[in-house]
């Protein structure tokens, strides 16, 4: 069905409920990776997070970011460097609102280019927008949900 979500128009989204943002991230991941998987974070990550991806026995690659987040070309590189030495990333976690502990907001186009990496690099983007509504520093136009969906990213908040 179609219908809204704060501003955000959805069609044909597929709903599960957690126990919360950090137990539906696990879920994803416990449904998405398998031992061994690597798992791109952000080089600065909610550290309850990262102790959580570590019991799941996956290899977790750092990836940098700059003052507005996650950063696009550091993506790529780390997606490059790990296809150099014949290995891919599974999934991405990433905080794109509020991310902890930095507190940068990801500036509207960098969800297309994110998006766009993720696709051409084959891994699914979990995105923990457990701020979604609280939106640090303004509205989140052009945010993740009006570039993809389906197998390609699973949002979480």
């Amino acid at each position: 069905g179609r219908g809204v979500v704060g501003d955000v128009v959805y069609d044909g989204w597929e709903v599960s409920i957690g126990g919360g943002s950090m137990s539906s991230v696990e879920l994803a991941l416990q449904l998405l990776m398998d031992p061994g998987d690597i798992l791109l974070v952000e080089e600065y990550s909610f550290t309850a997070a990262l102790d959580s991806f570590r019991s799941l026995d996956i290899t977790i690659v750092p990836v940098k970011l700059d003052n507005h987040g996650l950063s696009p070309s550091s993506l790529r590189e780390a997606c490059e460097e790990l296809k150099h030495q014949q290995l891919r990333p599974k999934a991405l976690y990433c905080v794109p609102v509020g991310q902890n502990p930095t507190g940068s907001r990801l500036p509207a186009q960098r969800y297309g280019e994110i998006y766009e990496i993720a696709r051409v690099y084959d891994f699914a983007i979990i995105e923990d927008d457990a701020y979604f509504f609280q939106q640090h520093g303004g509205a989140s136009e052009g945010g993740a949900s009006s570039v993809g969906s389906g197998r390609s990213r699973v949002g979480v908040g």
